[in-house]
């Protein structure tokens, strides 16, 4: 996508044709996530946990192992890591985040960037919130029900899509969670009993005659507490790309993921970049209900991952700086804005040594350098990187071609890459 793409209309975009249920002996499988919990290092109490598979893993055996693990690695490494991950088990890997003085950790099956963001924030959001624990050794579970909700947003969010469908367990669903209300417990029952496994979310609403937001919050409440299972499908707008590595096994000649021909095709595609719906007008496919869930499926798993909230407000940057740079070359010459663009690199190779990853392409595009193990915290620097490119690229064309016309021009293309990239941008948690 480039700035000042057109997006395709709600009408012209493909539709899905009817739903099938995805078929698994076990629905916990379909969860790359498995516990989540934050781990006070002065105390080594876990205070804040949350399973997103039940009774798998004990969040106060985890946060032993993680504590001890942690003192080990300070002592043969003499410093304390900042983040790091090890295997747990067959098949679980532990994501560690450390804060100032917390330590999260995300039990997944396969490492994602995007998980990890969303770890680094909720670590985060948890510091700010809860100073007050920092010498605490008791567990004040009922402090954290806003915090809680938090988390909730910030992992299910961006999986609430209209294509987006709900499992239940054949034998039996649980809607006895932790609620804030009754009241909210009875109507989360009444909403599960009309729903049927399998449906979408727009077939939901549609049925039980509920607005969207309405049927995404009880989804999102029950999926939380157990009661069901929710498998994400992408929506046309969806920036995907593979996760680290997942690419040998994802096109393994082989094919050990059974995937077929089409999911293939659009996986050797995916460059993190593009939006899903361009990526099938690109190979000439038509969206169908089969291939949305094979990639969704991957999603779930963790094979596949959406672009981090770094790598989106990353690429809304990018799309000023290359807009900033091809206006140069209107105002003034190819010449020019390729002298302003390596200029402002030299001068900022020391401060910010992401800088060179970032390159001018032969049509005077700007593109970063990416790479699937790049962190949420190297997303944020080649960020800074971008918008000091932007503001030296500014200030040359400012000395040559007037600080008002400088002024106005970048401030007309922030505003057209902000309305590009607003909807990409929408599910970052408040």
């Amino acid at each position: 996508m480039t700035e000042g793409s057109e997006q395709p209309s709600a009408s012209s975009r493909p539709q899905l044709d009817d739903a099938v249920e995805p078929t698994t002996s076990d629905y916990s499988e379909i969860s790359n996530e498995k516990v989540l919990f934050i781990l006070n290092k002065l105390t080594g109490i876990a205070p804040y946990s949350h399973e997103f598979v039940s009774g798998e893993q004990d969040p106060q055996i985890l946060a032993g192992f993680v504590s001890a693990m942690t003192s080990f690695m300070g002592e043969l490494t003499g410093s304390e890591q900042t983040q790091w991950k090890t295997e747990f088990g067959s098949s679980s890997t532990l994501l560690v985040e450390v804060g100032d003085w917390t330590t999260g950790v995300l039990a997944v099956s396969r490492e994602t960037n995007e998980g990890r963001s969303k770890l680094r924030r909720v670590v985060m959001e948890f510091e700010d919130s809860f100073q007050c624990l920092k010498h605490d050794d008791g567990i004040e579970s009922h402090l954290f029900k806003d915090f809680d909700q938090f988390v909730r947003r910030t992992f299910l969010g961006d999986r609430l899509t209209e294509r987006s469908i709900i499992l239940k367990n054949a034998r039996r669903y649980d809607t006895s969670g932790h609620y804030e209300l009754p009241s909210m417990a009875f109507k989360i029952t009444k909403f599960l009993h009309s729903a049927t496994s399998g449906q979408s979310l727009s077939e939901i609403a549609e049925a039980q005659d509920l607005p969207m937001r309405e049927v995404e919050d009880l989804v999102s409440m029950a999926r939380w507490n157990n009661a069901i299972h929710l498998s994400y499908v992408p929506s046309d707008d969806d920036i995907l790309l593979t996760s680290e590595k997942s690419s040998g096994i994802l096109l393994s000649r082989e094919n050990p993921l059974r995937n077929s021909l089409q999911v293939l095709r659009i996986i050797t595609t995916l460059d993190g970049r593009t939006p899903l719906v361009s990526v099938f007008e690109k190979l000439n496919l038509w969206t169908t209900s089969s291939v949305l869930y094979e990639l969704g499926n991957l999603v779930n798993k963790g094979y596949l991952q959406r672009a981090s909230i770094e790598r989106r407000l990353l690429l809304a940057n990018e799309c000023v700086l290359s807009a900033l740079v091809r206006a140069c070359v209107k105002v003034r010459s190819s010449s020019d804005a390729t002298n302003y663009f390596f200029t402002g690199q030299d001068r900022g190779i020391e401060m910010h040594p992401w800088v060179g990853r970032i390159k001018l392409q032969d049509n005077m595009a700007v593109r970063c350098q990416l790479d699937e193990t790049m962190t949420p915290e190297d997303l944020d620097n080649i960020c800074d990187a971008v918008e000091f490119l932007i503001l030296a690229v500014a200030d040359q064309l400012s000395n040559d071609a007037g600080p008002l016309s400088a002024k106005y021009l970048l401030a007309g293309i922030r505003k057209r890459c902000r309305a590009i990239w607003s909807s990409y941008l929408m599910d970052t948690v408040v």
